[in-house]
């Protein structure tokens, strides 16, 4: 069976605010690497969702946080964005045995 490796990515124009959150990512002892180039400047895009495409005006560069630290993405930093954190939720779901109640997840009672 083929394993799909999932990795997380942090995109941004600027490279020190990157740098500043690899080191965040480091003092709560989450794996990260970069930021490296991910588009450049001269560069033309299609976005599927908008069905357009964008010439970048910037290079953009990424941080990327391994699937093997995407528990304790999770559990550490989390996502604000419902359909973000649902999508990391349920793939954490399916990779690892689950604590019963995510630490993020609401309950309405």
């Amino acid at each position: 069976m083929l394993r799909r490796v999932v990795t997380y990515f942090i995109y941004n124009t600027d490279t020190k605010l990157l740098t500043y959150v690899r080191e965040l990512m480091k003092i709560l002892g989450i794996e990260t690497t970069g930021p490296r180039i991910n588009t450049r400047q001269v560069a033309v895009f299609y976005s599927a969702k908008r069905g357009k495409h964008y010439a970048a005006s910037k290079d953009f560069y990424q941080l990327c946080i391994p699937a093997s630290s995407g528990l304790d993405f999770y559990r550490k930093v989390g996502f604000t964005i419902k359909q973000k954190r649902e999508r990391l939720e349920n793939y954490l779901k399916r990779r690892h045995n689950p604590p019963r109640i995510f630490p993020h997840t609401i309950i309405h009672i």
